[in-house]
């Protein structure tokens, strides 16, 4: 059976090319839509693809809600990985990763053009979901890095890891980061010069020093790899308020063969205020205790530290990486995180690192 075409926007997803994709789906069972109509969807919000809610109508009459993703044709080279690799998650690890995720009806991507496709199931249909955010507890935060700490044990310096060669690896988000202070994808001389009065005088120093810091981070972690989702925020994850049901994450584009340091990283500048860095070692002990519970008894406390000081100056870096970019949700996400990732990486001494 030839494979159906891929749409190149949202117009051009009908309701014949929708069914000729979810007929193909071992997931699908409820038979053909009738009628369809999209709306860009806030929910599951992304700064590289167009996400969509779909609302459609069975021949039965009942309504049916999906979630489509469709890659930015016009994205750069970086932003077409992440599609290959998110195709990839959901086409060959989903199940196996370790974690909940939405059930995916269409996995497709198209590398001669960049264009990519997912159907995932529509989450809210799965009952009250809560997020993880600056005004999260303690409790949900810690239902999030636990059950990463699933995925995580799993694949933890296992040679099946190193096997997913479709899958980026810890060096090469260094490789663009190396970068950060050029004149090319990245210009932290730009990012001052427009923000200079929002920023420590610490992190200022950092930003327009000729210290190639982001690069140099490279070999202070520690070599434990495993798989990440490197992108745990808000908007790319359901938690459910039943405390029953697991977490699902999405928006799997950056997966990576990582450190856990980043992983992590990412989720205390996401999730914690700037009033609230006391809370991170709080959130490490669970984690390490989770971890040591699934067998990962060769993680000690100080290495986890020291990963996570080194993932959030790795994270000091997005704020300028996000502002370089041509859209203005990306400059105010930029603006939202900088007291957050400067409070946590003063909290912990991360910048000593630096020196």
């Amino acid at each position: 059976m030839m494979k159906p075409s891929l749409p190149a926007d949202i117009e051009a997803l009908t309701v014949e090319l929708l069914n000729e994709h979810l007929t193909r789906s071992d997931y699908w069972n409820s038979g053909a839509l009738t009628e369809v109509n999209s709306d860009l969807y806030a929910g599951m919000d992304s700064m590289s693809a167009g996400v969509y809610k779909i609302d459609g109508r069975l021949r039965s009459g009942e309504v049916v809600a999906l979630i489509v993703k469709l890659r930015d044709l016009g994205g750069s080279e970086n932003l077409h990985q992440g599609g290959r690799q998110e195709v990839h998650f959901y086409k060959y690890l989903a199940g196996r990763a370790g974690v909940e995720t939405p059930t995916a009806y269409a996995a497709e991507y198209e590398s001669e053009t960049g264009q990519m496709l997912l159907i995932l199931e529509y989450l809210n249909e799965c009952g009250d979901v809560g997020t993880i955010n600056t005004n999260s507890s303690l409790e949900q935060i810690v239902r999030v890095t636990n059950a990463l700490a699933g995925m995580h044990a799993k694949w933890w310096n296992t040679d099946e890891l190193e096997n997913l060669t479709s899958i980026r690896t810890f060096e090469q988000p260094f490789e663009s980061g190396g970068r950060l202070f050029d004149s090319g994808v990245y210009s932290g001389a730009r990012f001052i010069e427009q923000y200079e009065n929002r920023l420590h005088p610490a992190i200022y120093d950092l930003y327009s020093s000729s210290n190639p810091w982001p690069q140099n981070l490279q070999g202070m972690f520690s070599g434990n790899r495993t798989l990440c989702h490197y992108d745990v925020a808000a908007k790319n994850l359901f938690l459910p308020e039943d405390l029953t049901l697991a977490p699902k994450f999405f928006d799997w584009s950056l997966i990576t063969r990582g450190s856990i340091g980043i992983e992590l990283a990412v989720i205390i500048a996401y999730s914690l205020s700037v009033e609230e860095h006391d809370r991170i070692p709080d959130v490490l002990n669970s984690y390490l205790e989770t971890m040591h519970s699934l067998g990962i008894t060769d993680l000690t406390s100080d290495t986890l530290w020291n990963d996570v000081r080194c993932g959030l100056l790795v994270r000091l870096a997005a704020p300028i990486a996000l502002a370089s970019r041509d859209y203005p949700p990306a400059h105010a996400l930029a603006l939202e995180i900088l007291p957050r990732i400067t409070s946590d990486v003063l909290a912990t001494d991360a910048l000593e690192l630096t020196r």
